[in-house]
């Protein structure tokens, strides 16, 4: 097991369903059919309700009704990558969120992240708008989840974090002026921005560097006042805390 994955942060998340009131605890009992026993969990003053769901390979979960939900926003699903526009549409009509929240239980965040989207697409069942992982803000469209979930290998990095990227219009050629990331700092590791990016992070293969930066920020290897070479003959780069720069 790779170093940085063994993190003890909880996995926190929400679903999204239209209409303006939560359904009852009751009618969640489809959850069964998944194999997920499910028990009456202690009442707590943000929430309507609250189940405590277990099931013998995804380990445990906290289910409740949110009563005061922050909902999608059209500005942040507009710089979301990842969503098409009907994802987008779809959720802007959520009205009312159940929340998701799982322990860390396998000692690494690769495999217990992966055990914690199969809990959220076990509850979105035939209705859901959507979900979201709230330690990174990347949200899940059924479709989505469900070709994640295909497989049982664990979950890789970049659905750990998520990339926003400021440019001057959403030409393909646009300078990137500012890029940061989502999600790492929430495990442990350290977020970072880039500002005035080489023009080969608005490439393709962009992916590649910033997946190496992900990597090596969540094993410590990549911190304020470290040097670090990410490609092979490329000039080095070094992290600089965002008070001092």
């Amino acid at each position: 097991m790779e170093p940085f994955a063994n993190r003890t942060e909880p996995s926190q998340g929400a679903v999204f369903f239209r209409g303006t009131s939560a359904h009852r605890p009751e009618e969640f009992g489809f959850l069964r059919e998944q194999g997920v026993e499910i028990r009456a969990g202690d009442s707590r003053d943000d929430s309507h309700w609250r189940l405590e769901l277990l099931h013998p390979t995804w380990g445990r979960a906290s289910l409740s009704a949110i009563r005061r939900p922050l909902l999608p926003t059209a500005r942040e699903l507009k710089f979301t990558a990842g969503l098409e526009d009907e994802d987008r549409k779809k959720l802007l009509g959520a009205g009312w969120v159940l929340g998701v929240e799982a322990p860390a239980t396998e000692g690494n965040v690769l495999r217990d992240r992966k055990f914690f989207l199969r809990f959220l697409r076990a509850v979105m069942g035939d209705e859901a708008l959507g979900a979201v992982d709230d330690r990174s803000r990347r949200f899940w469209p059924r479709g989505r989840l469900d070709d994640e979930l295909q497989h049982d290998a664990e979950l890789d990095v970049e659905s750990l974090c998520i990339f926003h990227a400021v440019v001057d219009d959403e030409g393909l050629e646009s300078p990137i002026r500012w890029l940061h990331s989502h999600g790492l700092q929430e495990i442990g590791g350290y977020d970072f921005d880039i500002l005035r990016a080489h023009p080969s992070l608005n490439t393709s293969s962009s992916g590649h560097v910033l997946r190496s930066l992900a990597f090596q920020s969540l094993e410590g290897r990549v911190a304020p006042g470290e040097e670090r070479q990410y490609l092979s003959g490329s000039a080095p780069v070094r992290a600089v805390d965002s008070s001092e720069f």
